[in-house]
């Protein structure tokens, strides 16, 4: 896939079902778009976000969300099999959108430890069958619908937040051990 230069943004949902799709090039002269570590990025100076759209698909171990993202994007992540536990000390960070994680099959554990807000999107780690941990500290949490569904090993929970957490329904749908 090549980004040309005039193209500005992309649909939430741009790359749900690219499952081949294995190497991104942005042209040089794109205000918006841009890799950084094989990694997707989308900025907008007017609204001061930078979010990861695509990651790579050969992604391993432990991530670590770099300091300045403020976005992981729809399907960024999803299906990566060799991803085990994803982390962050962001002050910046504060969505995870929908289905990002989905289907990470080996992603064992989550450590977000922040200073500010983060909302959780839908289905965003549902589906992750070897997720046994979540430890959130936060300002502010909001866990949408479904979002840990279908978390077959989830047995450890800690969420700290310092002023409120939202529960949407069914956040842990189908998390038996819990």
């Amino acid at each position: 896939l090549i980004i040309p230069k005039s193209l500005q943004k992309l649909n939430n949902l741009w790359c749900k079902g690219a499952n081949m799709l294995n190497e991104i090039e942005v042209d040089s002269k794109n205000n918006f778009f841009s890799i950084k570590d094989d990694f997707l990025i989308y900025e907008d100076d007017k609204s001061k976000s930078k979010e990861i759209l695509f990651s790579p698909r050969e992604i391993s171990g432990e991530y670590s969300v770099p300091e300045g993202i403020t976005r992981i994007g729809n399907y960024s992540f999803y299906n990566r099999e060799r991803i085990t536990s994803v982390k962050s000390t962001s002050s910046t960070l504060d969505l995870i959108s929908s289905y990002s994680f989905y289907k990470c099959d080996n992603l064992e554990s989550l450590a977000f430890d922040q200073n500010n807000q983060l909302s959780l999107g839908k289905f965003c780690f549902s589906n992750a069958k070897k997720l046994s941990t979540i430890d959130i500290r936060c300002k502010e949490l909001k866990i949408q619908d479904n979002c840990f569904s279908d978390c077959p090993s989830l047995t450890t929970i800690n969420i700290e937040s310092k002023e409120k957490t939202i529960l949407c329904p069914q956040s842990f749908k189908n998390c038996n051990k819990i």
